[in-house]
């Protein structure tokens, strides 16, 4: 069904519904239109945050079915159906959020929950996807990318965790007091260091030394694609071992993570 025919359904349009209730809360109906548009939209897209909802169970028999108390569905990622696969993405969604509104758009963020490997293909994914709408003539202002947060345990042997974090200055000034933890405290700690060149808390040392060991022994061994290779050849050797065990995927799997 159609988002349409689902709102000639339930007889409301829900963004003029909101736009009503925007009204209503600033109380004055000369400068309503003018203050209830605004400068900007941002657009959060995931790459699982469009569904499929298929009512044909029988052609996902490994989906636990869903309802909302009248259908029963399968729930799948739209991106894995290749039947809609031209209707699906950030392009897409930026393309009918332009058609509706006609506001200058923003990208909100871009984060995909996998390897960085992957969270860099996804990001110069959306990256293609917003040339292309701005090549269009749609009104795209921006792609953010405030800061740049790796972590040091990828193909390190299990070093213990250490993040770098790449900010911008301005953005980590306006983190001050946001924080609702102390450990966590990016900004605090980034003052400290700019106040006495010191770790707030307990220095580290011994993380840094054994990531600092840890680089080393990589590099000795050849970098990032010998080390890749060995851990394919230990992924071989697990999965020959255990036959036709149903964990030869999971293990294949993970070492393509690893």
């Amino acid at each position: 069904m159609r988002l349409d025919e689902v709102v000639a359904q339930v007889g409301c349009d829900l963004a003029q519904e909101l736009r009503e209730v925007t009204l209503r809360q600033l109380g004055n109906p000369g400068d309503a239109e003018k203050a209830a548009t605004p400068d900007l939209i941002g657009v959060d897209h995931y790459l699982t945050s469009e569904r499929f909802l298929d009512d044909r169970l029988d052609h996902h028999p490994d989906v636990v079915p869903g309802d909302n108390g009248r259908h029963c569905y399968a729930d799948i990622e739209a991106v894995r159906i290749p039947e809609v696969a031209t209707k699906v993405g950030t392009a897409e969604r930026l393309r009918e959020v332009w058609a509706r509104y006609q506001i200058p758009l923003v990208v909100g963020e871009v984060h995909h929950g996998c390897t960085r490997e992957e969270q860099a293909r996804w990001f110069l994914d959306v990256w293609r996807d917003c040339e292309t709408v701005r090549a269009e003539g749609i009104d795209l202002r921006a792609v953010p990318c405030c800061a740049v947060m790796a972590s040091a345990n990828k193909c390190l042997e299990g070093v213990p965790g250490v993040a770098f974090v790449l900010a911008e200055v301005g953005h980590l000034a306006a983190m001050a007091g946001s924080s609702p933890g102390t450990s966590l405290d990016l900004h605090a700690q980034w003052r400290g260091f700019e106040a006495s060149g010191q770790w707030r808390f307990t220095p580290p040392t011994h993380v840094l030394a054994a990531l600092d060991a840890a680089l080393d022994g990589l590099d000795a061994e050849g970098g990032v694609t010998v080390r890749g290779a060995r851990y394919a050849r230990h992924c071989a050797m697990l999965a020959g071992g255990w036959g036709g065990w149903a964990s030869v995927p999971t293990c294949r799997r993970l070492c393509r993570v690893r």
